[in-house]
């Protein structure tokens, strides 16, 4: 067979994963988390869907067509590409149906692709799978790594210069003209110079961003870099003159303070009361600390308050390195008084759990302040926001790092019927009760402000001692809340709030939880969804406006709502056609093609819940999320192509039981990874970041080998008996590996990853039954 088709398949296959990720992060910025997920699952669902047309339309897309349909297929991939992007710059679409849309067709034409050389070239299924798989997974390092260095838009541009690329090559394949050959070549010439453009002076800017258009305050934004998985904004504000906005994904802010005018002059400020009338003040007020831990300090803010009220010793952990580097320390350096490099303060560029995991020190406060994110993550997007600094473990693992009389600082949104720092009360119990702390009632303080970033954002300022408080550090905490005009909600001699005494008091904390409105459960790192307040039964309920972002809350309405439209999806475009065109008889034209179609549905729908059960494991563990979602992604999908590959070389005679061994196997992998996970992480968590990513590939390797086989084993044996099923069979694989990442999320969210994984090995099995001779 023709090396370039195994080229053009690895381009294909590389750039479909590459466009995935991009558009995830563009879109994160432009709509609300959960809209970006809908709008990538529907667009991934047209991978499926041209597999399924190639079989509704056999004789448009016969074998003496391939070689004509491959090149221009692989041309409105990357027309259409260029064309989404273009579109989102300059039209500011505010709807997510265009979005939509216009995100389908490139991804229906690069399916189109594929599912051609698969159908036509079947025989070869272990090396063209290979190939596939390897170049998706580099293509999520790549991906990561420009996203790191180059403006989003002009990474999509460079993606769709690839598949100009890929377009030319397999052109080749034919006997097309010369001119024809030079148009593809200039499709990719006019592609790679906008994107030379559009890197040093961009024509294509994203400035429509949740439901506003940035460019009406363009004179204010000074700023503007995106990496792998942020977007950050800078931008200065006439209501707040002493300090600029940080701006995370249009959604998430902190504050970047003008700190020259207050570093000199540390005492006086603090004497003069300018800074003290701020609800996360709180712990400063109580005492001086000598060491300190700030989780996620972003512009500086806490860090100079700290340095304010007399603390010289202070460690910061700040996940994202454009507001470190290139903001704090690079443009802004002058303006907040090279803060990060100020005597006594040490800031690190990590997950702040992972650091704190790993640290040895101990500290007497150890601060958290609205620490969060509502932005689709590079994974494909999370219709929830799952957060491992607020769950039983990572409480468990604050108190653990705290000397004695050490204070812990949490603020978290405050509501009338509270929800989150309701939530951080729970963990906190929970915590507390675990090392031993009987009765919590007089461990914990919360003062709240009204009135905190509007008129109805309310926070929480809430302590936690594993020693009681005094009565001195009562007393500090009232009368300076009284003073700020601040709310009392709870302290040990002062239980002004029901809900909250009736939490913190309680001998019956599962009652409760049961009774009250929204789900404030203590979470854990097996079910980390802190954000996701709403019970089962509610579902479709919404939940309102929290810290002035519409619905952040309801994330598990619209994800349920997605499985229902991708399942209508699939019902309309890939059976109702089949009923029009009178082609579902091939059940009963052809014994065992039900048992063909349920094999690989049930593969594409396991090997997602098995994916995003290994990406949220191995987040604490190699300390950050891109890393977690680059070593998993790559790993399974190079293995897995290494493992079509050894495929290759099982004789179709043996095909059935080597099949049924590697199903087995698998399984097996799955309960031993789900056993042994916590104690290889608990051993080598101390490790180095490189031994841990070695670590990690070791546990990837033989289940991503094994997990590349099924696909192509059973490929080589439809071939045999029902050959005219197989583009069917790569939509439905497609469509079913959509369904399979939502429906992963349900039951992470309601039941956690561990019992996800146990559903994904339930998959292989139903899938092992499936196994005879198709």
């Amino acid at each position: 067979m023709n090396k370039r088709l195994y080229l053009g398949i690895f381009l294909t296959g590389m750039s479909i994963l590459m466009l995935e990720v991009a558009i995830t992060r563009i879109l994160s910025v432009i709509l609300f988390y959960h809209f970006a997920f809908l709008v990538v699952s529907l667009a991934l669902l047209g991978i499926g869907l041209s597999g399924f047309y190639i079989y509704l339309f056999p004789k448009t897309f016969s074998q003496d067509k391939v070689r004509t349909q491959l090149p221009l297929s692989a041309l409105l991939f990357s027309i259409f590409s260029a064309v989404l992007i273009i579109s989102i710059s300059l039209f500011d679409l505010e709807s997510i149906y265009p979005i939509a849309c216009l995100t389908l067709i490139p991804f229906f034409f690069g399916g189109l692709c594929l599912a051609l050389i698969l159908k036509h070239y079947a025989s070869h299924v272990s090396k063209l799978y290979f190939f596939d798989l390897v170049g998706s997974g580099i293509g999520c390092i790549f991906v990561i790594f420009l996203l790191n260095i180059m403006r989003a838009s002009s990474v999509v541009l460079l993606i769709s210069s690839i598949v100009a690329l890929t377009a030319w090559i397999f052109s080749t394949l034919n006997n097309s003209s010369r001119v024809v050959k030079q148009k593809y070549i200039w499709v990719l010439s006019i592609l790679l110079f906008l994107t030379l453009i559009n890197s040093f002076s961009p024509l294509f800017i994203v400035d429509y961003s949740k439901g506003f258009l940035e460019k009406k305050v363009d004179e204010q934004v000074e700023f503007d870099k995106w990496n792998s998985f942020s977007r950050i904004l800078v931008y200065s504000s006439d209501f707040t003159p002493h300090a600029k906005k940080i701006l995370i994904d249009s959604s998430a802010s902190t504050s970047l303070p003008n700190a020259p005018i207050i570093l000199p002059h540390l005492e006086e400020t603090k004497d003069s009361g300018k800074m003290r009338k701020k609800i996360t003040n709180l712990p400063y007020e109580l005492r001086q600390f000598e060491k300190s831990f700030i989780l996620g300090p972003g512009g500086g803010q806490d860090i100079l308050t700290s340095l304010v009220y007399g603390n010289t010793n202070i460690t910061g952990v700040e996940i994202n390195p454009i507001i470190v580097n290139d903001i704090v320390k690079g443009k802004y350096q002058d303006y907040v008084g090279d803060l990060y490099n100020y005597p006594g303060v040490n800031v690190f560029v990590d997950e702040g759990r992972s650091f704190l995991e790993r640290d040895d020190n101990k500290y007497d406060l150890i601060q958290i302040t609205f620490v969060d994110t509502w932005a689709a993550t590079s994974a494909g997007a999370y219709a929830l926001s799952e957060n491992n600094i607020y769950t039983v473990e990572a409480m468990n693992a604050y108190f653990d790092h705290l000397n004695p009389n050490g204070l812990l600082s949490m603020t978290r949104w405050w509501t009338e019927q509270p929800k989150e720092s309701l939530r951080v009360v729970s963990l906190a119990t929970e915590a507390l009760d675990q090392i031993g702390v009987t009765d919590p009632s007089s461990h914990i303080i919360i003062i709240g402000e009204r009135g905190f970033d509007g008129p109805d954002n309310h926070a929480a300022s809430l302590l936690f001692k594993k020693t009681p408080f005094t009565h001195e550090e009562i007393l500090l905490s009232e009368n300076w809340s009284s003073e700020m005009g601040y709310e009392v909600i709870y302290t040990p001699e002062h239980r002004n709030d029901p809900i909250f005494t009736g939490l913190i008091e309680t001998i019956d904390r599962d009652s409760f939880y049961q009774d009250y409105d929204y789900d404030v459960r203590p979470v854990t790192d097996n079910r980390p969804f802190f954000f996701n307040n709403q019970w089962l039964k509610d579902w479709q309920k919404d939940i309102g406006i929290t810290g002035g972002v519409p619905a952040v809350h309801a994330g598990t309405k619209y994800l349920y709502n997605l499985f229902i439209i991708l399942i209508v999806s699939i019902v309309l475009l890939m059976v109702i056609p089949l009923l029009l065109w009178k082609r579902i008889n091939v059940f009963s034209e052809s014994r065992g093609s039900g048992r063909v179609l349920v094999y690989f549905v049930l593969l594409g729908l396991g090997f997602l819940t098995v994916e995003m059960f290994l990406m949220q494991k191995l987040v604490l563990f190699l300390g950050h999320p891109v890393y977690s979602l680059s070593v998993v992604l790559f790993s399974l999908l190079v293995f897995g192509g290494i493992g079509s590959y050894i495929s290759g070389y099982i004789k179709y005679e043996s095909l059935v039981p080597k099949l049924r061994i590697v199903l087995v196997a698998l399984v097996l992998i799955f309960l031993a990874n789900l056993l042994l996970l916590p104690i290889i992480f608990d051993t080598f968590l101390q490790s180095t970041q490189t031994l841990r990513f070695i670590i990690s590939l070791l546990i990837l390797l033989p289940l991503g080998i094994l997990i590349g086989m099924p696909f192509p084993l059973g490929i080589k044996l439809v071939n045999q008996s029902h050959s005219k099923l197989i583009p069917w069979i790569w939509g439905l694989n497609g469509g079913a590996s959509v369904l399979g990442s939502i429906l992963a999320f349900i039951l992470s969210i309601n039941f956690g990853f561990n019992l996800t994984l146990i559903v994904g090995a339930g998959f292989y099995i139903l899938a092992l039954g499936m196994v005879k001779r198709f």
